[in-house]
């Protein structure tokens, strides 16, 4: 009976919370209502600066009343987002991890330790001229960013101490919803789980996933230090949070109330980095009070290495991760493999040059890049792995080296446009029964003079179309 007390109880406030954001935007006296959502508690520096943000509006417009819903009240962060484009809410504090899907750009903030420390971090977030092409980039999509919010530096925290990378293989570890994220864990050897923040601690302490990466606040606000007691200082990202507008209602903002609005977002911001480096102090003591351990870790054994927003290893001598906003990569000599999903997605990749030291592509590394035309393959590469150019529908025609071995499962499945490859390889390289599934029929392949019997008696070449090179 309770039970259905309290669904009905919460069934009324959600019905209230509805038609609030999708009603009537003026209240008594003819003011606009200006709302605002987030995802953090009231005790937060991104609800202390917003609360700046609703006084400094307020005190300088009688035109405007600002209501603020945090916790998630709205919805979570990519609830929220939908919310402001389409205008149902007028600003929305979100992670650029969420920000990833809406234009490629964003992705730049989640590759690991792009930033040697916070100083520079600062000094880029406070580049006016540098930021205002990024704040812009989603206009397209109904909104932009007004300001950015200090989110810290993000760790790993979990329920068994992390020191080194081997530590988390194996491990599953909550991400934000972020391309980026997914393949950053996966090159530290974890298994990487998207969901809500609002579900992590639950997730954690019902053994879903083995922890998180977050501030310090993850451990105290949320209480995440009750269900996982190891804290790792291993500073992977330092990352800002954004409060996003709805593109409309900025722009059709006369001059003086923009200005109003402008100079409420830079107290938003002086505000909530107050805070912040006062609060991140005590919700460390609070977390040790919890029982939580901090572990420091020395970041200058990290196995990345960033060049150009390629995410390497530290001997550079592994391609991990590409951001999907480039056209043309020319990888650089000395690399010898393409690790599992490095460029996955990136849709506006054309052109790939690899150098000879490349032998290895691995599993899905191409996966998705439906503009790529061009591959320029290492003389000494020996294997391509399962699903590798999985739905490259750009891909027309390619050369493979003689030191081709074998091509995986599913390798260049959903290429339609490949109709010819050439392979410079007398013996038959090992494939699979579906390597070539779903190209296009007219797909032919190109073999050394003489060798067109070697392939023609192989069980997996036999059946594809293999015409001698002049």
């Amino acid at each position: 009976m309770l039970k259905g007390i309290k669904r009905v109880i919460t069934l009324g406030i959600c019905s209230v919370l509805l038609f609030s954001v999708t009603g009537c935007k003026t209240v008594g006296g003819g003011k606009r209502i200006v709302r605002i959502a987030h995802s953090q508690s009231e005790t937060h520096p991104d609800h202390m600066g917003l609360l700046a943000f609703e006084e400094y509006v307020e005190s300088h417009s009688d035109k405007y009343d600002v209501q603020i819903y945090p916790n998630e009240l709205l919805g979570a962060s990519v609830k929220a987002i939908e919310l402001v484009q389409t205008g149902a809410v007028d600003f929305a504090v979100c992670s650029t991890g969420n920000l990833e899907t809406f234009d490629d750009i964003y992705q730049i903030f989640s590759i690991p330790y792009l930033f040697d420390n916070t100083d520079v971090y600062h000094s880029v977030m406070e580049d006016d001229e540098l930021m205002k092409s990024i704040y812009k980039s989603t206009e397209a999509a109904g909104f932009e960013t007004v300001t950015w919010l200090d989110a810290g530096v993000r760790n790993f925290y979990a329920t068994t101490p992390i020191k080194t990378p081997e530590d988390l293989k194996g491990k599953k570890i909550r991400v934000q919803q972020s391309p980026t994220n997914v393949k950053m864990m996966k090159a530290f050897g974890a298994s990487a789980t998207p969901m809500s923040f609002g579900e992590v601690y639950t997730a954690i302490q019902q053994h879903v996933i083995d922890g998180a990466e977050n501030n310090e606040f993850a451990l105290t606000n949320n209480k995440h230090g009750e269900v996982a007691k190891y804290y790792s200082y291993n500073q992977h990202q330092m990352v800002p949070d954004m409060l996003i507008g709805n593109y409309k209602f900025l722009n059709n903002l006369d001059p003086e109330d923009k200005q109003i609005f402008e100079e409420a977002a830079k107290e938003c911001t002086k505000i909530e980095r107050e805070e912040w480096d006062k609060q991140i102090v005590e919700a460390k003591e609070i977390a040790k009070d919890m029982g939580v351990q901090f572990i420091d870790v020395d970041v200058n054994s990290a196995c990345f290495t960033s060049i150009d927003g390629v995410l390497y290893d530290k001997s550079v001598s592994e391609l991990i991760a590409c951001p999907r906003l480039k056209d043309e990569i020319t990888i650089p000599d000395g690399i010898q493999t393409i690790s599992p999903f490095a460029f996955y997605s990136c849709q506006n990749l054309r052109v790939i040059n690899m150098p000879n030291s490349i032998t290895m592509l691995g599993e899905a590394g191409f996966w998705g890049c439906n503009s790529l035309t061009d591959i320029n393959f290492s003389d000494n590469i020996t294997f391509i792995d399962d699903n590798a150019f999985w739905e490259c529908t750009s891909l027309t025609s390619m050369l493979l080296p003689k030191s081709i071995a074998g091509i995986g499962d599913n390798a260049f499945t959903g290429c339609t446009n490949l109709t010819k490859i050439y392979i410079n390889r007398e013996e038959p390289p090992f494939i699979e029964k579906r390597t070539f599934y779903r190209t296009n029929g007219e797909l032919v392949i190109y073999v050394p003079k003489g060798c067109k019997e070697r392939y023609k008696n192989s069980e997996t070449w036999r059946t594809l179309n293999i015409i001698e090179m002049e």
